[in-house]
């Protein structure tokens, strides 16, 4: 355990004077724009900045804002503040040598959960979005501190919260003998900012707080609760560490919300949009960063592999250990729980799309290293909108999932079924030739039209159409992927104009660069058979592009 100087450390600025004084005119209500504007012109950076955005796409006006006056009129005392703070910590973030990944990874972090947090505040109200902001923005300055004056006895600390499952706070506590959530309260408190600010992150600060701690916690916040959620996105946007991150945003998430996975998703393709409009004003590095599909993946193979590996503790059984050892049951369970849901579909319970993708990409990448073939169906349940109209939507879900069952039985243990989306399935298997996946397809055909539903009214017989594409990989699988799920859906359409109940499979031409050379010129299978479901219905009630 290190002996740092806390309060020395506290005492030590980590932003510009300017940015605090800003921040400080935040608890008085009767402020003047003027006096803001006389702070900004201390800081000529700053000013250039404030100009910026006032003339950006996102505050601009008519004719362009040339006067420091004019643009804090514009944009309003609370956006100065974020500006100001954001602009700020970007600046003392930005540093050369070793440090600067450290840097770049913690500025991230800190305006993702800055952005997070107001995304919050205005989804559920409770709290001042550009308050959110700005308090998600110095959540991490204690951080920010470390770095800058004790980098050496910092890094090790950060390095191991990097490449264990072990809490960054936790290795604070073992390695420096208090946390840096600690050191951030001492900061803001130094500060002087607004009381808002450290209340808000009182209650995740067991040192700032003079609470008895034998007496039961106050029930958080709105405020608090958008940021300790926020810092949960940006663990999760802006740490290696992606799969452990994922499993506490959703308890963090399930505190607001009792769909927990669908407002995770949503948070998560908000804040990264935002980030990608902000990034250039803001100076936040997205490299590495991918798409919100991507970042779900990536945490999703992280909780695979947690699952299949045993959580790596201290061998000498040291605080590490017996922390880890502690948790470890409730952390594989929540692991466990959260890749049973990231990965399958709640309706039928077979694999989802995003598992779909991960699973026909490494079938690509498997494919395209052996040389070998990969097919890939798409079935479509015929006249699902007719069967919701006619007997409810309860009937329409058991009909899916009697459609799923009844696939998942006839399919090889080594081809993959999914749910597509709506009434839509995949399947991804390794056959060898056309011939093989055309009979793949026939028989999953037949094996759902021969399984009757029975509902209290009567038997309900249901059909569903195939649409299949068998093709070797050759040059950018990426663009290949793209490719055979496009020509499987293109194959799908033509078996259901051609009359629905029917497979059409066709073959990748290797040679081709455009969609349609993709196709070989085999005739495709089709099997044409009248079964009408309902002949008293309207049938010609379907979508404009595939018939259902």
């Amino acid at each position: 355990m290190l002996n740092l100087d806390v309060e020395k450390l506290s005492r030590l600025p980590t932003l510009p004077t300017v940015a605090v004084e800003i921040l400080r005119s935040f608890a008085d209500p009767d402020v003047r724009m003027d006096e803001i504007a006389r702070l900004i012109q201390a800081d000529p950076a700053l000013t250039g900045k404030v100009l910026a955005a006032a003339n950006s796409v996102r505050f601009g006006v008519g004719r362009p804002v040339a006067d420091l006056q004019r643009a804090t009129l514009l944009l309003g005392k609370k956006v100065i503040g974020s500006l100001a703070l954001g602009f700020s910590l970007a600046a003392a973030s930005m540093r050369r040598g070793p440090e600067a990944p450290y840097f770049q990874r913690l500025w991230l972090q800190c305006f993702t959960q800055g952005l997070a947090a107001k995304t919050l505040a205005e989804r559920y109200g409770g709290s001042a979005s550009h308050e959110a902001f700005c308090i998600g923005l110095v959540a991490r300055v204690g951080q920010l501190a470390l770095l800058r004056h004790a980098f050496a006895e910092y890094r090790p600390c950060l390095d191991d919260a990097v490449h264990t499952p072990v809490p960054l706070e936790v290795v604070e506590e073992q390695q420096l003998g208090f946390t840096s959530r600690e050191l951030t309260c001492n900061i803001l408190a130094q500060w002087k900012l607004p009381p808002s600010f450290l209340q808000a992150l009182r209650c995740r600060c067991l040192s700032a707080t003079d609470e008895d701690p034998t007496l039961p916690s106050p029930a958080p916040t709105p405020l608090q609760t958008f940021i300790v959620v926020g810092g949960r996105v940006a663990d999760f946007i802006g740490a290696p560490q992606r799969g452990i991150a994922l499993v506490q945003l959703h308890d963090a998430v399930s505190t607001l919300s009792e769909q927990v996975e669908d407002e995770v998703e949503w948070l998560i393709a908000s804040v990264t949009q935002q980030l990608q409009a902000n990034s250039a004003l803001f100076q936040v590095d997205l490299t590495g960063i991918g798409t919100p599909d991507e970042l779900l993946s990536e945490a999703t193979e992280q909780l695979t592999r947690l699952m299949l590996e045993q959580v790596r503790t201290d061998t000498e059984g040291g605080p590490s250990a017996q922390h880890l050892l502690a948790e470890n049951g409730e952390l594989r369970k929540k692991v466990e729980q959260l890749t049973r849901e990231s990965s399958t579909d709640p309706l039928t319970g077979l694999y989802n799309r995003r598992w779909l993708h991960r699973n026909l990409q490494e079938a690509i990448d498997r494919s395209y290293a052996q040389r070998s073939f990969v097919g890939l169906l798409l079935g479509d349940v015929d006249r699902f909108k007719s069967i919701n109209d006619t007997y409810g939507h309860p009937v329409g879900d058991q009909v899916l999932r009697e459609v799923a069952q009844t696939m998942q039985r006839t399919l090889r243990s080594s081809d993959l079924l999914a749910r597509y989306g709506g009434e839509e399935f995949a399947v991804v298997s390794n056959v060898a030739s056309l011939e093989q996946l055309q009979t793949l397809a026939e028989r999953l055909r037949q094996a759902v039209a021969h399984t009757p539903l029975q509902l209290p009214t009567g038997e309900l017989r249901v059909t569903i159409s195939f649409g299949g594409i068998l093709g070797r990989p050759t040059g950018d699988v990426n663009e290949f992927e793209s490719c055979i799920l496009g020509e499987t859906d293109r194959c799908l359409y033509e078996a259901k104009e051609a009359g629905r109940n029917r497979c059409v499979c066709r073959q990748l031409d290797p040679r081709g660069r455009d969609a349609r050379p993709f196709l070989a010129r085999s005739a495709p299978l089709t099997l044409p058979v009248d079964v009408r479901l309902f002949p008293d219905a309207d049938m010609e009630n379907v979508a404009p592009r595939r018939k259902s």
